[in-house]
C-alpha cells in the first residue's frame, strides 16, 4: 500500500491548514488521522479533514469507501453526503457512494446518524446498518467481514451494477452495461486478473463480458 496525505495550505486571516487525501482507481492509501486513528481508503475515495482544529473540532469528511481502526478514547466525527457517524472505538468499514451508506462494525463501537431525521443507532461487534436516500434501511448481523483492504471485495446480495462499479475501481476500468442488468449478486472476485474477477462474478450472474482496452463491455 502506499502512504500520502496531500495537503492544501492557506494562508491568511488564521485559516487552518487543511488536509485531504485522494485515492485514484486502482489503489489504495493510509492515512493516519491527528488523534493517532489509522485510516485505508479504498480505491477512487476521498477524505478530509483539518490537523490544526482537530482538538477543538475533531472531524472528517468521507466520500467513497473506507476502513477506520479507531483506539478507545479517541472520539470523532465522519461526514458523508449519505449520513454522520461518531467514531468511538474499535475497527469498522464505511462505505458512502451514491445515495447509500453502509457501516460494518468489526469490533468496538460507532454511531451512526441519518440525515433525514434524529435516527440513530450504535452498532456493536458484528453489526451493519445501510442509511438509503437519507432513512435507515436494515440493521442486521455482520455476514463477512470487509477484505478489499487485503485484496479481495466481498458481497452480499449486492445490486450488480455496485459489484461492476467496483470491478472498474479496482482495475481502471470503464465498466458498461450493455443491457439493463437488474439482480443482486453474493460472492467476491480478488484484485489480482482482471478476466478471473470478471468470471467469478459473470459466471455466477449468467452475464457475458469483453475486454477492449480500457473498456469492459458487460451484457445478457
Amino acid at each position: 500500500m502506499v502512504f500520502l496525505l496531500g495537503m492544501a495550505i492557506t494562508s491568511g486571516c488564521g485559516k487552518a491548514a487543511e488536509q485531504t487525501v485522494i485515492s485514484q482507481t486502482g489503489e489504495q492509501r493510509e492515512v493516519k488521522l491527528p488523534n493517532g486513528a489509522d485510516v485505508i481508503l479504498n480505491a477512487q475515495s476521498s477524505l478530509a479533514f483539518s490537523s490544526s482544529t482537530w482538538n477543538v473540532k475533531p472531524e472528517m469528511e468521507l466520500d467513497g469507501e473506507a476502513f477506520f481502526k479507531v483506539p478507545k478514547n479517541k472520539r470523532f466525527f465522519i461526514k458523508t453526503q449519505q449520513g454522520q457517524l461518531e467514531a468511538v472505538y474499535g475497527n469498522f468499514n464505511v462505505y458512502a457512494r451514491g445515495e447509500l451508506l453502509e457501516v460494518q462494525c468489526v469490533k468496538g463501537r460507532v454511531q451512526v446518524i441519518s440525515p433525514e431525521s434524529s435516527e440513530k443507532v450504535l452498532l456493536a461487534n458484528s453489526e451493519q446498518v445501510s442509511v438509503q436516500n437519507g432513512w435507515m434501511q436494515e440493521r442486521r448481523g455482520l455476514s463477512y467481514s470487509p477484505a478489499w483492504f487485503n485484496g479481495q471485495s466481498v458481497f452480499r446480495d449486492a445490486p450488480l451494477s455496485r459489484v461492476l462499479g467496483e470491478i472498474g475501481r479496482q482495475y481502471s476500468k470503464v465498466v458498461v452495461e450493455a443491457d439493463s442488468l437488474n439482480g443482486n449478486f453474493t460472492g467476491k472476485f480478488d484484485h489480482k486478473n482482471l478476466d478471473r474477477a470478471l468470471a467469478a462474478v459473470c459466471s455466477k450472474a449468467g452475464l457475458k463480458y469483453s475486454v477492449n482496452g480500457d473498456t469492459v463491455r458487460v451484457r445478457r
